[in-house]
């Protein structure tokens, strides 16, 4: 290149400054804008209708590019050339209207899940912390059982971030879901969890339902649906989370969340 410079300049016209030590610029991804070239769990992306929702989980077989989200982010029946922005829809349990389906060959219901594949590479990573949060963790497997009574998890989404100490008080449910006011169908089945505090709001849905090992890597649960404040005043606040179990995933199109290799 300094020669090209040379001949097409001349040699008393060009200063080239050197800076060996110089070294790129390294974007910073975050829960609020994943712009390097992996898609990672927990993440925003911008519907083809409007709004927000957040990814989940990486899934598939080895040779599978999938991103697990909610399925009413990703309906059957939203614009069929409306993408959302970071893949194309390959699968959903979710329509518009009556909610949950059973899909053509299956046998009952499968919540609230989609599938999609993603424009650019998958990573088996989530991001945890607060809602503009940088920090993401390795992802080791998911739950050997579906979820009991009793259970305790986190949830990540772009709204809230992380909210963890999340009990689950029932499972198998049949649930009427609303956005705004407007019934948009029934979850079924659905996983409820309760805590005290902070509640999952608008945007985190799709995002993932997890525990944390004591190494700090993420074991998978479910993707989030919705929730609602149950009960609310100055001082408390009681709220209630809705998911669909990773059981249900697999059931309906096989393979296995992806994995972070672990020591």
């Amino acid at each position: 290149m300094r020669l090209a410079l040379a001949q097409h300049y001349g040699l008393h016209n060009v200063v080239i400054w050197l800076q060996p030590d110089a070294v790129p610029p390294v974007l910073q991804d975050s829960r609020q804008d994943d712009n390097d070239t992996h898609v990672n769990g927990g993440s925003k992306f911008t519907l083809a209708i409007g709004g927000n929702c957040t990814t989940g989980f990486a899934w598939g077989t080895a040779s599978d590019n999938y991103m697990i989200a909610a399925g009413h982010c990703a309906p059957t029946n939203s614009p069929p050339d409306r993408f959302p922005s970071i893949g194309v829809p390959h699968g959903t349990s979710w329509t518009d209207g009556p909610g949950s389906i059973t899909p053509p060959g299956k046998t009952g219901k499968f919540g609230d899940i989609a599938r999609i594949i993603l424009y650019k590479k998958h990573t088996a990573s989530i991001f945890i912390g607060g809602p503009n949060s940088t920090s993401k963790r390795g992802v080791a497997g998911r739950w050997s059982r579906t979820s009991q009574k009793g259970d305790r998890y986190c949830t990540g989404g772009i709204t809230t971030g992380q909210l963890c100490n999340w009990v689950v008080s029932a499972v198998s449910e049949t649930l009427e879901m609303h956005h705004n006011g407007r019934k948009i169908g029934v979850l079924s089945p659905a996983t409820v969890g309760k805590r005290d505090g902070t509640c999952t709001r608008g945007g985190d849905s799709g995002g993932p339902v997890y525990t944390i090992r004591p190494d700090g890597f993420i074991t998978g649960k479910g993707i989030t649906s919705g929730g609602r404040n149950m009960d609310q005043s100055s001082w408390f606040v009681s709220c209630a989370n809705y998911f669909t179990d990773l059981e249900r995933v697999a059931t309906l199109w096989g393979g296995d969340i992806k994995k972070r290799r672990v020591n």
